[in-house]
């Protein structure tokens, strides 16, 4: 499922936010585990899908925010003991996190959390200004 959100600031015409993944799970998930396998994320996740060969990714892009202010889109990349055969995080019960993703903020290096809309202020990229009154105005699967 993904869900795309429209705000308003300054600009004229505001970029939108689309978060999620849609259809895209399965080759979004495939293709993260590939390069995790290649060392393309460092050591510790090449050790990490190593150990967990049957697991499964959690690959949702949302929007991760610090404390300092600074923003940005990245895919989640939380490791699951259990996948299905695209190392998509598998519904099972007891499904548990086994290594999950810090983002950390390239501007200050404190970690960062995924964003809240009503509780986080965002700042528009393109003009500085607050994003506000966020809005889902599409949603696919």
């Amino acid at each position: 499922m993904g869900t795309g959100y429209t705000y308003t600031c300054g600009c004229k015409a505001p970029q939108p936010l689309m978060i999620g993944t849609g259809r895209q799970t399965a080759k979004i998930c495939s293709d993260t585990w590939a390069a995790m396998q290649d060392g393309k994320y460092g050591e510790t996740w090449k050790r990490a899908v190593t150990m967990h060969p049957n697991g499964g990714l959690d690959c949702s892009q949302e929007i991760y925010v610090c404390d300092c202010g600074h923003w940005e889109r990245d895919t989640r990349r939380t490791l699951w003991q259990n996948g299905d055969k695209n190392h998509c995080k598998s519904r099972l019960p007891r499904n548990k996190a086994v290594k999950p993703c810090y983002h950390v903020c390239p501007a200050c290096g404190k970690r960062m959390h995924i964003a809240n809309f009503e509780n986080d202020l965002l700042t528009c990229p393109e003009c500085g200004e607050d994003m506000r009154d966020f809005k889902p105005y599409i949603m696919w699967d």
